[in-house]
């Protein structure tokens, strides 16, 4: 997720955690050192009632007990896994699974 001066992370902005191919929703739950960390919450997806099996068609939920997780920004303006390369965050709420692997 790149960040823009005009257009700052805030708490309470729906983003998604990405690995490799895959995306978890989650919640920003705290901002620190001006920007350059985040907090974020890991939120809960669940298949839709008449998704097709793999359809990757989900219902997304605040979760107030979700995991937590550091974020932090990089030179190449993304924020990612504290003290790690992967994961990222991406801006918007989604939830996609990869059966390929």
């Amino acid at each position: 997720m790149k960040t823009h001066k005009q257009n700052p992370i805030q708490v309470g902005d729906k983003v998604s955690i990405q690995y490799a191919a895959d995306r978890y929703p989650a919640t920003v739950v705290e901002v620190l050192r001006n920007g350059r960390t985040v907090v974020v919450r890991q939120d809960i997806a669940r298949p839709m009632p008449d998704a097709r099996p793999m359809s990757n068609q989900w219902q997304l939920f605040d979760n107030p007990d979700g995991a937590v997780q550091e974020f932090t920004l990089r030179n190449d303006g993304s924020y990612r896994a504290k003290n790690t390369y992967s994961p990222f965050l991406t801006r918007g709420w989604s939830h996609y699974y990869s059966y390929e692997f």
